[in-house]
């Protein structure tokens, strides 16, 4: 029973319309667990979840139910550590992918929550997921072959006949850069959630910096600026480059950023993907792409539906009604209206408003429940006049607060509660 405790605005009508089908979606892929889509399979699948997480802690400010996907994939694990795919489930299915996805979604939730108890009682299964990964590494220093079903986005162009329909080019063979990628994304989160524990991370530091470095030396392509799929050829994705971002590979992110939004010989997002590039933008520091990656859900308000569907392609989509095609929610109140943890669980609140070409923004974020079940949100108001920037922020007495303006001024409020700003853009 998510309550919708979050609000947004703008100057873009659609942006409404995209919020109420994206927030209807979540709700009818949530009951007893999160699941993928109420018709079909109405299982809780790791990437899927990672998602659906994401839009509680924003829209409802809820954090139960990850919580409780995140101990459940924990009791999944098999003996090589690897979760199930999907789980609870009689059928046993293992997509080594969305392992991944579980261990970055203990990082979200300890980001959001700040709760370390959770964590410490699911770091020995991160861990286990991670060595996994490790034993999988090969002379050249990537990431091999892997067990199970190796899907991990019915990407429109990953059809190959070696590697099957969603499969990254290149997997089945251990020869792909996608595999290598993700890994060195979820080792880096890994590491922090390691940190946070107070336990030595030098060892896993150097097999980040080792699989970084042989990633990037059999896949970078200098001339294009970006990665290829494979060590060998000119095919390239643009879900590969968007985790070589959020892996922080040693290359221009802006660059890869602009490949992946606008560079259509590039392997193609879909609407699940294009969350992680959302992300990937926003560390590149290029969010001002971040308008063009929302066509589809333009397509589906234009299309006439009701919820968000599985893939970008309406006329074959199988599920009408799939939670990771209802991320939008997030974007519009982690980078329009930038409310972020800038530490976990909201101890230190971060504010940095993306314009993206509006005349204007607002909305509420509610904060994680507290033990004592008390709400707490953050409201923010930001508007553009005569080439100016005004915001207005109402935030939690007692909680800092680091506003960052669009100009890059910063603004620390060491007491939170309500304050107001201008400047130039």
């Amino acid at each position: 029973p998510f309550v919708e405790r979050g609000c947004f605005e703008s100057s873009d009508p659609d942006h409404a319309r995209i919020w109420e089908i994206s927030w209807r979606t979540a709700r009818l892929c949530a009951h007893e667990t999160y699941e993928d889509c109420p018709y079909y399979e109405q299982l809780q699948y790791g990437g899927d979840t990672q998602v659906q997480a994401m839009i509680s802690y924003y829209v409802a400010g809820d954090p139960s139910l990850a919580r409780q996907f995140l101990y459940q994939y924990d009791w999944s694990r098999t003996s090589n550590g690897l979760t199930r795919s999907r789980y609870p489930a009689r059928v046993p299915q293992t997509i080594p992918f969305w392992s991944h996805h579980w261990v970055m979604s203990v990082y979200d939730y300890w980001r959001h929550t700040g709760d370390m108890k959770t964590v410490n009682d699911l770091l020995p299964g991160v861990l286990a997921v991670m060595e996994y990964f490790n034993r999988r590494i090969t002379s050249d220093g990537i990431v091999g072959t892997l067990d199970g079903w190796l899907c991990a986005d019915w990407c429109p162009q990953w059809t190959d006949e070696i590697d099957g329909n969603g499969v990254p080019p290149g997997t089945r063979r251990g020869q792909s850069a996608f595999v290598s990628l993700i890994s060195a994304a979820a080792l880096s989160n890994t590491i922090e959630l390691v940190k946070a524990a107070g336990a030595p991370a030098t060892h896993l530091r150097a097999r980040l910096r080792a699989l970084k470095e042989a990633a990037h030396r059999m896949f970078f392509d200098s001339a294009r600026g970006l990665y290829r799929d494979l060590p060998d050829g000119q095919l390239a994705s643009a879900y590969t480059n968007v985790w070589a971002i959020l892996a922080d590979m040693p290359c221009d992110h802006s660059v890869l950023a602009n490949h992946i939004v606008s560079d259509r010989s590039l392997c193609q997002l879909t609407m699940f993907s294009t969350y992680f590039a959302y992300r990937a933008l926003a560390k590149a520091g290029c969010y001002e792409l971040a308008p063009a990656l929302l066509m589809p859900w333009r397509r589906m308000l234009e299309a006439g539906l009701t919820t968000c569907p599985e893939i970008p392609d309406f006329t074959r989509t199988r599920s009408f009604c799939h939670a990771w095609s209802a991320a939008p929610p997030v974007e519009f109140l982690r980078e329009i209206l930038g409310v972020y943890p800038a530490e976990p669980g909201y101890t230190v609140i971060g504010i940095a408003p993306k314009t993206c070409g509006l005349a204007f923004a607002r909305g509420r974020v509610p904060l994680p429940n507290e033990s004592n079940g008390s709400e707490r949100y953050v409201d923010v108001a930001w508007r553009i006049e005569d080439s100016d920037f005004h915001i207005e922020v109402n935030a939690p007495e007692g909680v800092p607060c680091i506003l960052r303006m669009p100009n890059k001024t910063l603004r620390r409020h060491a007491n939170g509660g309500c304050f107001s700003h201008s400047t130039p853009l």
